[in-house]
């Protein structure tokens, strides 16, 4: 008995050996506590088998106590095992303290024990022979070992105490590796407390001891992480939002996970599935299907992939089925915002030019018309009427335009407020697209009954399908946009060639015109105003006349409108005011009493700081800014009349007088006159000449002219070209007269001569 006992012992702790070594070699958080374990119990079988090869009673002893000392420290490194490997925190407060309490207690009992050398406070021993042989030592326990036993039994009560309570506090999952660990230790009393009810010879507990350092070391590396593993891979195919299905080799479902199950409903269906993808002969495959999900269309993308061992046998397959509905909706918003406009739900500007050419394109035979439209002065109905407003006109416009949709037609919001169109000549319908832009007006009258949406509409007639590209085709219908002359009843224009020639005409002014200002091809002409009580010439109005080397003198209707529309028009008007100042200081050294009405432009106001550039030319001339007139139609006005007023007062306050010209061409001019003081009104003698009912016509002329004075305001009248309405005016009080009735505009020279020098009365 005795040699089977060292034999098991001696080959027990080469096991504890190879464990240690794997302890070391994993590398693990609880490696070295569990490599700890290993060693004491190592030392502990050593010092086990020890005395049954010595008959030294001391030394005998000595290894006795050793013994009884690497039992109570395995203890302690079992817990400290224990708590690393349930995930326990070593800095919790009661465990620190509990720790070191035990570690103090263990010290004690070694303390103890190591004494029993000496002292036989433990235990003592005896030879124990049979027939004279040596077999071991017997034990007689004292006051120490049951000491001893005490301190070691109140570990192991603490072990299960710590077990039990971490039981309660543990996810379900991790329950499994705690109860094991509580089996072991039961194990372990059950053991002690067998072989020490027993009288044995040998320490056969020791071996237990050792069995169960085994079984921890292989339940810790390698049965509870491999269930473990199987039981987290299960939750997440689970818990993640892909349909799982797994099967063995023969086809049959193994595995279904709760998304699946409910798009399948069962395991009939996902072997159907199966059958389908299996036909196909291939070991990975990916598709994109549909299926009805709660009555719902949803897209996957399902995966199948066949498993094969290292022999190329096949094992089993599975199945992945990804839900791309919201991925598929999302890149499709994107897409949708990418390529139209989200206020009207029309394709935007790069998306209508890249579908409507791919349809020309695509059918060069089919005869079409591009048409745009656009809302003059939208800005002004989002500045007076609020952006909300101006943008339930757009959509009005926009579910308008959806009735016109028909087969083969392409429409676009280009910008801000145009929209442009693509359609079949044969379908076509003036009339239809006349009604409803007129329904768009009168959207705007149901707000303000006062204001007048005008909206415009150019129609190109595309003559070659393979033109350079469609943007150059919407520019040709807005040209023919640019057609329609202000005050037309006509809404709707085509474009014709000879648009394209006044466009090329108007490029080649601005072309001209930077090299026309360099080198003084403009100069001012003076148009005689004369006051009627004295028939003599009180000053004049100053126009810009443009003497072209090659074409000669060049009409004002030829260059100005242009100048006005590209933008250009300061840099003149700056030229002719600066040339009216000049001559006012010059008249005024030569002590001639005129005076110089100069105009102002709509685009002056944003492109130069009029009240500076005025009262500068004042301060450089040295002149009186009254005799520098500054004429304004009613027209400029309307556009921003907050901003224009405050100008206007601030030169008047300089001592400018502001004259009203055009007056009654506009639709708000009484407006104007409450709102902004003016201190001329000029009247344009082509009011009588349009009017058919000249009686009418005077009677208005009569008031309008009684309603200048009763506000002091000088009134001007233009345009007379014979003496038929001189007298009429005279006597309703008008105070001066222009016109080519006394003279054209003429040059300055020329003006000196006929009306300074000899002073001339008419």
């Amino acid at each position: 008995m005795r040699n089977l006992f060292v034999c098991l012992a001696l080959f027990i702790s080469f096991l504890m050996l190879f464990c240690i070594y794997e302890s070391e070699s994993k590398r693990l958080y609880i490696s070295k506590f569990l490599s700890k374990v290993h060693s004491i119990v190592f030392i502990s079988i050593l010092c086990s088998i020890a005395p049954l090869f010595t008959e030294n009673k001391t030394i005998a002893t000595v290894f006795i106590s050793l013994f009884y000392i690497s039992i109570d420290w395995l203890l302690l490194l079992f817990i400290d095992f224990i708590i690393a490997f349930t995930d326990s925190d070593f800095d919790y407060p009661v465990i620190k303290i509990l720790r070191t309490d035990m570690k103090i207690l263990a010290c004690a009992d070694s303390f103890l024990l190591l004494s029993t050398i000496y002292t036989r406070f433990a235990f003592s021993i005896a030879k124990n022979t049979s027939n004279g042989v040596f077999l071991g030592w017997k034990e007689k326990s004292d006051l120490g070992y049951f000491i001893h036993l005490g301190f070691s039994y109140l570990t192991v009560a603490v072990v299960v105490l710590f077990l039990v309570l971490k039981i309660f506090r543990t996810p379900k999952i991790y329950k499994q590796k705690i109860f094991g660990l509580l089996i072991l230790v039961g194990l372990v009393i059950a053991f002690n407390i067998f072989f020490l009810v027993i009288d044995v010879k040998y320490r056969w507990s020791i071996l237990s001891y050792s069995l169960i350092s085994l079984f921890v070391n292989t339940f810790a590396f390698y049965v509870f992480p491999k269930e473990l593993s199987i039981k987290i891979k299960q939750l997440i195919a689970e818990n993640i939002n892909d349909c799982v299905i797994c099967f063995d080799n023969k086809g049959k479902c193994i595995f279904i996970n709760r998304i699946a199950n409910k798009l399948f409903g069962g395991e009939k269906k996902c072997r159907e599935k199966f059958k389908e993808y299996e036909s196909f002969g291939m070991d990975i495959m990916t598709r994109r299907e549909e299926f009805n999900v709660s009555g719902k269309k949803k897209t996957f993308n399902t995966s199948f992939h066949k498993l094969r061992d290292k022999k190329n046998r096949e094992i089993g397959s599975y199945m992945i089925f990804s839900d791309m509905t919201k991925e598929i909706e999302r890149i499709e918003n994107e897409n949708y915002k990418a390529t139209h406009d989200l206020l009207t739900g029309f394709y935007n500007r790069s998306m209508f030019f890249k579908e409507a050419e791919n349809l020309i394109k695509s059918t060069p035979q089919v005869p079409r018309y591009l048409i745009c439209t656009d809302i003059k002065n939208f800005k002004l109905v989002n500045e007076v009427f609020g952006s909300k407003t101006g943008d339930e006109i757009l959509k009005y416009q926009a579910k308008l335009l959806v009735d016109e949709k028909r087969s083969d037609t392409i429409i676009g919001r280009v910008s801000g407020d145009k929209f442009a169109i693509l359609m079949r000549k044969d379908i076509f319908d003036r009339d239809r697209i006349v009604s409803n832009t007129k329904k768009v007006q009168s959207y705007i009258t149901n707000v303000n009954s006062n204001y007048r949406l005008e909206i415009l509409i150019g129609v190109y007639e595309i003559s070659d399908p393979y033109e350079k590209n469609v943007l150059s085709m919407y520019d040709k219908a807005n040209l023919a946009i640019k057609n329609i002359k202000n005050g037309n009843r006509e809404i709707i224009s085509f474009y014709d060639t000879s648009l394209m020639d006044k466009l090329i005409h108007e490029k080649q002014i601005i072309g001209m015109f930077e090299t026309a200002v360099k080198q003084n091809q403009f100069c001012m002409y003076l148009q005689p105003q004369i006051a009627s009580r004295t028939g003599k010439v009180a000053g004049a109005e100053a126009l810009a006349r443009w003497i072209h080397p090659d074409y000669g003198m060049m009409q004002p209707g030829d260059f100005i409108p242009i100048l006005e529309g590209s933008g250009y028009i300061f840099h003149l008007d700056s030229f002719i005011w600066n040339e009216a100042a000049k001559t006012l200081a010059d008249w005024k050294r030569r002590g001639i009493d005129m005076y110089i009405a100069v105009n102002i432009s709509a685009k002056d106001f944003y492109c130069v700081d009029l009240y500076k550039t005025f009262t500068e030319l004042v301060e450089k001339y040295s002149i009186d800014p009254k005799k520098l007139k500054l004429e304004i139609t009613e027209t400029v006005l309307m556009h921003d009349i907050k901003m224009h007023s405050d100008v206007l007062t601030q030169l008047q306050d300089f001592g400018f007088y502001i004259e009203m010209d055009d007056f009654g061409s506009g639709y708000s001019s009484l407006n104007m006159l409450k709102n902004i003081k003016m201190d001329v009104l000029k009247i344009d003698m082509a009011f009588l000449k349009k009017s058919e009912n000249i009686v009418r016509s005077e009677a208005v002329i009569y008031s309008v002219i009684k309603m200048a004075k009763a506000l002091n305001m000088t009134v001007v009248t233009e345009g007379i070209e014979d003496n038929v309405h001189i007298d009429f005016l005279i006597k309703s009080g008008c105070d001066i007269f222009q016109g080519y009735y006394y003279s054209r505009p003429i040059p300055l020279k020329e003006f000196e001569e006929k009306y300074v020098e000899d002073s001339s009365t008419f």
